[in-house]
């Protein structure tokens, strides 16, 4: 297969066998520029390169293998590559006119030459386009015809990308039980390790991508924890192509934000050059996860680029006009593409029928949700994917709520049940807000109150704070808001515990930790400070005022250097600091202010004090101002560090 300079060839292969992508793409290149790759390694370069993410590399390799093959005479061999460039020039690069043409090259390459493995690939490529021409019948055929030929050559690949797309085919067929029966047995055989990674990469997407759109998310979110662990056993970066984005939708309706948009900005800048329509869903994901951090202008942004690209914005961008409280207009806008909306796909219409329903509700328009509702009765008779219904539920119940019907509490707790299942916790702590509206019509005050507690305490751990901020404000409306107080927050923990407790092993750990909690505790006693949680070798303890806390994070701070000093160890400790307002309630504090605290408390390092700048008051010698921006908060915090030496 190799011809002429060896020593960086085989380099490439020996890493290629381990998975070592960049370490083969930069042998083989290596190869390559001394003339040292025949066919079968310039394919084994473009395969490298796409592990690597390097599109037009990839393209590059695979185009001069298909022409070394021909050159060669080996037809198979040349097939086998012209369905690899139809794959990524449909699936990465979005070029479907040379897509098809190499698919119609393979299938030329292929009519004189005996049955073979690759008979099988070209029958799966073919048998989609018939699924997509609506002509499902002709496509299982097909795809069961490449089965049995991957079965009979023991070639496990092709017996399972075929299954995957068998049952996609059936799923739309309506045979959604038979049809996901191939689609996980696929799956399972990718798990095991009996396909190459190329397969299993196809696989993966291709179920990712089946349980999206029938939005079976729940099935969804489990293969793509699999597909997550499997990347990460194989050094694999990811899948490219739409599966990308809807990892990224995944992650973010388990509420996992950040990477959320780690995954769906790496799909931006993947198929930025190329892919309009994957860049456009890329950048419309970015836009709901900015906009459930609270980010209303970020999503703004991100919804403006899914526009250009081409993705209509909606309903991202009628949700962020109905947070800014301008409930009319979003109402309005949404309504001009509602009727379009199918055209995208049955998932996407079912999401702005409850966009719909929802800014209606917001709005008092209660003609516009019973408009709307028939529809979303009419999908869900259709699709039973558990998203889709949870979605409908969540539409009829707004409807009802509406109306005053009675009803409501019954649907809206289906709702709520539906995405606890799905594990979609934002989902629930929105619906969380309807419920309780039901709850108080029915005379139920206590019962609406713990939905709403629930509902800001999940949208806080979420990092949402601007819809925790709106669920405290209806608590406060509504006459059933705990005490607000004004507290300067105090968070601290041991620095490298985990390494201290391997090192003096655990009977001198919990020695060291009585002893470090007896003297924090007599300081806080001292200066004023009221113990709120103590969990591990951490505290959060809130202080009556600025100056006692400050006070009192020196003097922690010092009385430990001195016993180092005179002892010899001490544990190190990080402190973090800020003031603000917080609902409190039996000692407990809950609001912004208080996840301020926390995350500028983890950002301090070894022996710091750092303090919100407004938190520190006059007489008390402080570093620089500077900006830092933290998980979960849309606007970076100013902080100072306090010099306490």
């Amino acid at each position: 297969m190799i011809t002429g300079s060896k020593g960086p060839a085989e380099a490439g292969l020996d890493a290629m066998r381990r998975h070592a992508w960049e370490e083969a793409q930069r042998h083989l290149k290596e190869a390559d520029a001394a003339g040292g790759l025949d066919a079968e390694g310039l394919r084994q370069l473009g395969k490298a390169c796409d592990w690597c993410g390097d599109s037009l590399g990839c393209l590059d390799a695979l185009e001069r293998s298909y022409a070394a093959f021909i050159k060669a005479g080996d037809k198979r061999g040349a097939a086998l590559v012209a369905l690899m460039l139809r794959h990524q020039l449909a699936n990465v690069i979005g070029d479907m006119p040379a897509a098809r043409g190499w698919l119609q090259r393979a299938a030329s390459l292929l009519d004189d030459i005996p049955e073979c493995a690759v008979h099988g690939y070209l029958w799966r490529a073919q048998a989609r386009g018939l699924s997509l021409e609506g002509k499902h019948e002709d496509a299982r055929a097909l795809f069961e015809k490449a089965i049995k030929l991957g079965i009979r050559t023991g070639d496990r690949n092709v017996v399972a990308v075929s299954q995957t797309w068998l049952g996609i085919c059936l799923a739309e067929l309506g045979k959604t039980e038979e049809g996901y029966a191939y689609v996980d047995e696929a799956c399972a055989s990718a798990i095991g390790g009996e396909l190459g990674p190329y397969a299993t990469g196809i696989v993966y997407c291709n179920t990712i991508a089946a349980y999206h759109a029938s939005g079976e998310f729940a099935m969804g979110m489990k293969w793509s924890e699999n597909a997550t662990r499997w990347c990460k056993r194989e050094s694999i970066t990811g899948f490219a192509g739409i599966c990308r984005v809807h990892r990224a939708e995944f992650m973010r309706l388990r509420g996992a934000f950040g990477d959320a948009e780690r995954e769906a900005r790496l799909a931006v800048k993947e198929f930025g050059e190329f892919h309009r329509p994957h860049a456009a869903e890329a950048q419309y994901e970015i836009g709901m996860i900015r906009m459930r951090m609270g980010d209303l202008d970020g999503a703004d942004d991100a919804f403006d680029e899914a526009h250009k690209l081409g993705r209509d914005p909606q309903p991202g961008a009628a949700l962020v006009l109905a947070a800014r409280g301008q409930t009319t207009a979003a109402l309005r806008s949404l309504e001009t593409t509602a009727a379009s909306a199918a055209a995208n796909g049955s998932l996407d219409e079912m999401r702005c029928l409850a966009a719909l329903a929802m800014i209606g509700y917001q709005a008092g328009d209660v003609a516009a949700i019973q408009r709307v509702a028939p529809r979303a009765e009419e999908l869900a008779a259709v699709h039973r994917g558990a998203g889709l219904q949870a979605l409908a539920l969540q539409v009829r119940g707004t409807a009802q709520l509406a109306l005053r019907d009675p009803q409501a509490l019954k649907t809206l707790r289906h709702a709520v049940r539906l995405w606890n299942e799905i594990d979609a916790p934002f989902e629930v702590a929105e619906l969380r807000v309807l419920l309780a509206a039901a709850l108080r019509f029915a005379g139920d005050d206590h019962g609406a109150r713990r939905e709403i507690e629930a509902s800001r305490a999940a949208f806080e751990s979420l990092g949402a704070l601007l819809d925790a901020e709106r669920v405290a404000g209806m608590l406060e409306t509504s006459g059933h808001s705990s005490p607000v107080a004004r507290r300067t927050f105090f968070f601290s923990d041991v620095v490298g515990s985990t390494q201290l407790v391997e090192a003096i092993g655990d009977q001198a750990w919990s020695a060291l930790v009585a002893w470090l909690d007896g003297s924090l505790r007599s300081c806080f006693e001292s200066h004023g400070g009221e113990e709120v949680d103590h969990a591990g070798d951490g505290f959060f303890v809130a202080f009556p005022d600025s100056k006692s806390a400050v006070e009192c994070a020196i003097s922690i701070q010092r009385n430990l250097a001195d016993h180092r000093r005179d002892h010899g160890f001490a544990p190190r400790l990080r402190i973090g600091l800020h003031a603000a307002d917080a609902s409190s309630s039996a000692g407990r504090y809950r609001g912004k202010g208080v996840h301020e605290a926390s995350r500028i408390g983890a950002l301090a390092g070894p022996d710091e004090i750092l303090a919100s700048r407004e938190s520190v008051p006059a007489g008390f010698e402080v570093s620089e101002q500077r900006e830092v921006t933290v998980k979960g908060l849309s606007r970076p915090l100013e902080i100072v560090r306090v010099e306490w030496r």
